[in-house]
């Protein structure tokens, strides 16, 4: 069962329909004050009720009997091997229902600005044409 906890903001900084794929990031300006950045991917997701940024996040995986009472009924429409995510901030909660959530967290040392480097997961949101001229390139490279 997947559990993440942190009191520092996260923002959605990308979202792929047709991926399904949701990707959820502390902002900028903490990553350059704490020195880290976290990035949190999820999979194949089929629905979701959340707000785009967060003031501190939970995250918890639960049985779909434990979800609450959403306004878009999320166990009417939940797949064999989806699962439930639910979201909490101090004032707030929703989930997010996809097949797998994965967390990246990344130290930058001191002086390094972490808004330089791009997304770990970035590439898990490229389209086939563009992951194809990507590999192509790194092939010239070689």
């Amino acid at each position: 069962m997947f559990e993440f906890a942190s009191n520092r903001p996260f923002l959605v900084l990308k979202y792929a329909n047709g991926f399904g794929r949701l990707l959820l990031v502390n902002p900028f300006k903490n990553q350059y004050e704490t020195g880290t950045r976290v990035e949190i991917l999820f999979s194949d997701v089929i629905a979701m009720e959340m707000r785009m940024f967060f003031d501190g996040l939970g995250i918890g995986e639960v049985d779909s009997f434990q979800i609450g009472n959403f306004a878009s009924r999320p166990k009417e429409i939940c797949e064999f091997g989806m699962r439930f995510y639910e979201l909490k901030s101090p004032s707030w909660s929703g989930y997010v229902l996809g097949a797998r959530v994965d967390l990246y967290e990344e130290t930058f040392p001191p002086g390094e600005f972490p808004f330089k480097k791009p997304s770990h997961f970035w590439q898990a949101f490229e389209t086939p044409q563009e992951w194809e001229a990507r590999v192509q390139s790194e092939r010239l490279k070689k």
